[in-house]
């Protein structure tokens, strides 16, 4: 194992996912949840949200706490000043993972940046990994389909893809490369990355068997070092990492809609 390599089955190829804030009435986490049950997922869904009696043919429940198992995965799509306690929530019950996909963060305003900070301390706090805030989603084709922006059902392939612009991992990469009849083992759509980082993502998936070369598409990278260190001991491994990194001029700046450009 990679010395940097976290542990992400529960966010991939989750057995029990909980989406709170679930509503057919939201784009976000209605398409995630149809997407996830359309693209094959057979494991257990809980739909949380206090407003809904049922959804999707399930009992909707009032708080991840009411849900009767610990889940793997904790879905994320609520107002921003519920976030962190809903993070919370699910890290005090021993959820390990979480996805949040609720915007307007660090990229929004400085109530945002401190809300994100605010979050990053409750994951390290409770011990959750936390993918976002402010991301698109994942897929695993192997595993879950966790997006509400995937057109069509994700078909195995050996190329995993670590990217901080959610549009243009699934609008894009993912509906260009299906066309030419390429395929994606792993989509990552990294967010603000206020817990979970680039390099734990290219840290994790280069261990996977299925995956042949790690390809990334950048904004910005917090600690560089490490993404070196990252990616160098996964080539040396034998899984190659090829990183595009978006320009820093003016233009290609008020582009970046997560991490500032490094």
């Amino acid at each position: 194992m990679l010395r940097d390599s976290p542990e992400l089955d529960p966010l991939f190829d989750p057995d029990s996912v909980a989406v709170v804030g679930a509503s057919p009435d939201s784009f976000y986490a209605g398409n995630l949840i149809d997407n996830l049950l359309d693209y094959g997922f057979d494991g257990d869904l809980y739909p949380v949200n206090p407003g809904r009696d049922e959804v999707w043919g399930r009992h909707c429940y009032d708080d991840i706490d009411d849900v009767p198992e610990t889940v793997d995965l904790a879905v994320v799509s609520v107002p921003r000043e519920y976030v962190v306690d809903v993070v919370r929530a699910a890290g005090q019950r021993g959820v390990p993972a979480a996805l949040v996909v609720t915007a307007g963060f660090s990229e929004a305003d400085e109530e945002g940046a401190k809300i994100e900070a605010d979050l990053a301390a409750a994951a390290d706090e409770t011990d959750i990994n936390v993918v976002g805030p402010n991301c698109i989603g994942v897929m695993s084709a192997a595993g879950a389909t966790l997006t509400s922006t995937c057109s069509r059902e994700p078909q195995q392939g050996s190329i995993a893809l670590v990217s901080q612009s959610g549009a243009l991992a699934f609008t894009t990469f993912f509906e260009r490369a299906a066309d030419e009849d390429v395929h994606f083992s792993h989509i990552v759509s990294t967010g603000n990355e206020a817990d979970l980082t680039t390099s734990d993502y290219v840290a994790y998936l280069a261990e996977k068997p299925e995956v042949d070369v790690v390809c990334t598409y950048v904004e910005g990278i917090e600690d560089p070092e490490r993404f070196m260190r990252v990616a160098d001991a996964a080539t040396r491994a034998g899984t190659p990492v090829i990183s595009v990194k978006v320009g820093s001029s003016e233009v290609a700046t008020r582009r970046h809609s997560h991490t500032p450009g490094r």
